[in-house]
């Protein structure tokens, strides 16, 4: 007697598909970001959707069980990774962009007063020399010279010669204001490569022997100054950043894995003469998981043996664990938004020569900073933190040179968090009334 078959749920089927194809588009996406090319993007994209499909869909290897889950596991896992950069890249695209353009535009900063300082400095010399001349050489023709003697003496010969010379050196520097505007353009809407590309491209308008001897062209232009290439090492960057807590991540993951465990359970459902299709999509699921674990544990042992570090765009920059884990919070009196107070500390910098104006916050209309400030700097120049010192006159405050990036990373972390506080309808208004209010600002209590 012939056993009959129940018929397949063929809108199983059709639903599976639409989620292949869904999970199809973000493969290819993310797979072109981290493969040589988007042509290899999209063959990989297409192959693993359609081989994925064709198993979850019970087209293919329906008597090999443990064949099956294996490749079914592989792909989901190469699925989920290769989308992630999607997600990832759509959500975080904005704050991603800013950081790059930050970099590039402080290196493209103090490029500029590397080449023109010394040169401005030459320029100017020079015209002080001929003024000087000048005025040393019509002494000696009016007989109030070191000689006494009216009319063009020798002295007032020597005078002219050297003020002739001086003319010759000055001459010799017109270049610097006809090659300014190469230098001095706006870097706005460009990318640090395009950013990096228009500096080289200025550099090469300045005669290499009016360069300092100790900035050679090879010198002053490190393309790590400009773009971060550590960072577009992409492979691992799914494990450091949901590592790292970055809820971005985190997110793009969740996205990622959802659409998969989807498609995974539906296709427990499909094949129903076997009529345990909880059972078949729990064996599914845990041996899926357990792949993909056993995945993760052998990319980060292989990256510690290996003796890589992935530790996101700056070493010396400190994670939001740390921003959240080792912090010491002061409090300041203050009337007004805080983001507001955060943003002109930040604008009293001179990202070029890193002097911090604290006189311009003095000053402020907004009475309650000038007290606030005088903490803040106060908590700045601590020992165990120095992110500004006085300098050696005693009469400005400079940021130090090698936490600057950290106190950037805070500051930004800390107008973020200060930002969402004032979104709410408590915190608006409270920052609204202009009321003096006492705040909390939290500082890393280790630079």
């Amino acid at each position: 007697m012939s056993v009959k078959k129940q018929p397949v749920d063929y809108l199983l089927i059709v639903m599976i598909f639409f989620l292949t194809v869904a999970s199809g588009i973000t493969t290819i996406q993310g797979a072109s970001q981290i493969l040589p090319s988007d042509g290899i993007g999209v063959l990989v994209g297409i192959g693993c959707q359609t081989i994925l499909f064709l198993l979850l869909a019970n087209f293919i290897l329906k008597d090999r069980p443990t064949y099956k889950v294996s490749l079914v596991a592989l792909l989901v896992s190469l699925s989920i990774y290769t989308s992630f950069f999607s997600y990832y890249n759509k959500l975080s695209s904005s704050n991603n962009d800013n950081i790059a353009y930050d970099k590039a535009v402080k290196a493209h900063q103090v490029f500029v007063s590397k080449v023109f300082s010394p040169l401005d400095k030459k320029l100017k010399d020079a015209t002080e020399e001929k003024k000087n001349y000048e005025a040393q050489k019509d002494r000696e023709i009016s007989g109030k010279g070191a000689t006494l003697e009216k009319g063009s003496g020798s002295k007032a010969k020597e005078y002219a010669e050297k003020s002739v010379e001086a003319d010759g050196k000055i001459a010799g520097l017109q270049f610097v204001n006809a090659i300014r505007t190469h230098f001095e353009y706006s870097t706005q809407d460009l990318r640090g490569e395009e950013i990096l590309r228009k500096d080289r491209e200025a550099l090469s308008k300045v005669p290499h022997d009016m360069l300092p001897s100790n900035l050679k062209s090879e010198d002053l232009i490190n393309r790590n100054d400009y773009i971060d290439d550590i960072s577009n090492v992409k492979f691992l960057l799914p494990i450091t950043k949901v590592k790292e807590g970055d809820q971005t991540a985190k997110i793009s993951l969740m996205f990622s894995a959802l659409v998969e465990i989807t498609m995974l359970l539906l296709s427990g459902a499909i094949d129903s003469k076997k009529g345990r299709p909880l059972k078949n999509i729990a064996i599914s699921l845990s041996k899926f998981i357990f792949d993909f674990k056993g995945m993760i544990a052998t990319i980060e042992e292989a990256s510690k043996r290996d003796g890589m570090v992935f530790s996101g765009n700056n070493p010396t920059s400190f994670n939001n664990d740390e921003l959240t884990e080792e912090m010491e919070y002061i409090s300041i009196c203050l009337s007004g938004k805080v983001t507001s107070f955060l943003e002109a500390v930040t604008l009293a910098i001179d990202v070029r020569t890193l002097v911090f104006d604290v006189d311009s916050l003095l000053q402020h209309p907004n009475a309650s900073y000038k007290v606030a400030i005088r903490d803040l700097v106060h908590e700045f120049r601590a020992p165990h933190r120095q992110w500004c010192f006085l300098n050696e006159e005693n009469n400005l405050f400079v940021m130090d040179d090698v936490n600057f990036d950290a106190f950037r990373q805070w500051i930004r972390e800390e107008k973020k968090r200060w930002a969402e506080d004032e979104k709410t309808l408590k915190g608006r208004k409270t920052a609204e009334s202009g009321q003096p209010r006492n705040v909390k600002i939290g500082i890393p209590s280790m630079a």
